[in-house]
Formats: structure tokens, sequence, C-alpha cells
């Protein structure tokens, strides 16, 4: 019974994490089509059906919907979309089995949600950890990690044709690990299909490649806190507080008599946007510091964002 992990297996642990997330993301879109076909083949025979007359290898998620709506107006039918069937015979037959292996284990574990052949290299990272400590042995995961390892990303499935997609060629992340690209798409695919995010937050195309035309109406009708975040990123602090009409909340003067005011935007869904408009003393350059709702004066906001409370913040000069 495996109860505490060696130093030497300890080291282990983000060998396999790196080794997935550079195999799942880290661009190499290159497969190996004769053990994507057998790994087709090793999935619809643990959902009960026959190998698929056709097994089609695109390079986007986008040519997989566009390939499963055009190519039945071209062969008629396929036959019954089997992706749901297939899905959970690969969770009832590969990760319940691993899971249980594993789980008799006295270590925590973490699940994570099923979406996607590219997206269980989270899974496979943790349950390969224990293969490689030689706790976990199991004939399906082995064939399973073969044929996600040979590049197969995603599957539409039917019962007579298999259409699956290989890794995209370029992922940028932010520093949290997040799809994240202010100056372009975060996710490109082989085709040329591309994704476009914000610190996680999808976005539209034209948002990142046009920004210019954001404006603050588009992000208060936007119902997803997230991406409303990601829009007024996007768009910039002080032109989105300049066209969204702010309630102003207090006015004063710094210490060389420069103006300021703290001004509030009510969000949907979401906490308000609280944000004191500085000047710049030798510029007079405006700058705009969002800080918590819960600060209403504009000395506060400003000790706040140097770490000070109000009253222990008391410059001669700010600049």
């Amino acid at each position: 019974m495996l109860e505490k992990l060696t130093p030497e297996q300890v080291a282990l642990i983000p060998v396999m994490r790196e080794r997935w997330i550079t195999r799942a993301l880290g661009g190499d879109n290159s497969f190996d089509k004769d053990r994507i076909h057998k790994g087709i083949d090793f999935v619809y025979a643990l959902s009960g059906l026959k190998e698929p007359q056709f097994k089609i290898i695109v390079q986007s998620p986008w040519a997989i919907q566009y390939a499963a709506n055009i190519l039945p107006i071209i062969f008629k039918a396929f036959g019954e979309k089997s992706g749901d069937q297939v899905g959970a015979q690969v969770r009832a037959q590969v990760w319940a089995q691993v899971g249980a292996q594993v789980g008799d284990q006295k270590l925590k574990w973490f699940n994570y949600d099923y979406n996607g052949y590219g997206a269980d290299a989270g899974w496979i990272s943790f349950y390969e950890f224990f293969k490689q400590i030689r706790i976990l042995k199991n004939e399906k995961f082995d064939k399973y990690v073969d044929f996600v390892s040979a590049g197969a990303w995603d599957c539409v499935s039917f019962q007579d044709v298999a259409i699956v997609c290989t890794r995209p060629t370029k992922v940028i992340r932010d520093a949290r690990g997040f799809l994240h690209n202010t100056k372009g798409a975060a996710v490109e695919w082989g085709d040329g299909y591309k994704n476009y995010f914000c610190h996680g937050a999808r976005l539209e195309a034209w948002m990142i490649e046009a920004p210019e035309k954001i404006t603050a109406e588009l992000a208060l009708k936007e119902a997803n806190s997230e991406v409303r975040r990601a829009i007024i990123e996007i768009m910039g602090l002080d032109k989105f507080l300049h066209q969204a009409n702010p309630k102003i909340l207090d006015k004063d003067k710094d210490a060389v008599g420069m103006p300021r005011q703290l001004m509030q935007i009510d969000l949907k869904e979401d906490e308000p946007l609280v944000a004191v408009e500085v000047n710049c003393p030798s510029t007079n350059h405006k700058y705009f510091l969002r800080v918590p709702p819960k600060i209403k004066t504009c000395s506060e906001a400003v000790a706040w964002t140097f770490g000070y409370e109000a009253k222990d913040y008391l410059p001669l000069v700010e600049a």
C-alpha cells in the first residue's frame, strides 16, 4: 500500500506534468495516421461498435464540425451519431478502471472534466505517473494513451465515420496557464483556424484584431462577467470609463493641488467597478487606477494602490 511518495517520486510529478502539457499544447501537430486509426478502432470496440468504415483526419475543431455537417449531405447518411456512447464507454472502461486502481491508494487525487481526447492530457499525466512508479497496470489505459499520443485532439463519432482533428500548432497562455493573447490568436490550428482568448475568456476575433471598435456599451451589455472583464482590459480602463458615464463617488485634490475623482460603474452579475482618476504633476497626464469597491474616497483609493491606509499615506508630492 502506497502511503507516502519517495523524494524521487515527488521529483517525477512535474516531469510528467510538463511532458503532457508540452505534448498537448506545445505546438506540435504532427500525427501518426496508423496509430490514430488503431485508436479509433479501439474506442469504438469499447463502445460495442464495429470499426467505422471511414476514418477522417482534419486539422481543427472547426474542420470537424464542417465535415460532420457537410459529409452527410454528400453521402446521404452516416448512420446514427455515436459520440455520446463512445465517450461514455471510454469513461466507464478506461478512467473508471484506472481510477479504481489508483483510488485504492491513500493519496488525494482530483477529478477532471471529460472534454475531448486532447483535454484528457490532464487525466493521462496523473495516471501515467502511477504507471511510472509501478502502481498502475492497465492494458486499456495503455492503448488509450497511445491513441492520444499519436496526435488525436478531438473526435466526432458516427456509426460509420469517425472524424478526428489533430493538435493545435500554436498555444499562448498567461502566467497562470490560461489561454491568453491580446495581440492575436491564442490558439492556432493547422488549417488556419484560430481561437482568441484573454486570460481564459474566449472572445470574438475582431475584439483582438480590431480593439478600437470595442465600446463601453458592448462591455456593459455582456452578461458573462469573465468575458466582460476581458473586453474592458482589451478596450482599456481609461476609454471604458470615459464612455460609460460613471457615478462620481468623491472628488478632491492631491498634495500639490492636482484634481482627483473616484468613480463607480455598476456591472451585471459582478461587483461594481471602482477606479480613481489621478493626474501626474509633471506631465498632467491622467491615470485610472482600479481599486476595491469598498473604497469610498480618493485618498483611501490612492493610499490603497501603494499598500497603505489613508491615515498612514501622507506624501508631500505624488509622482
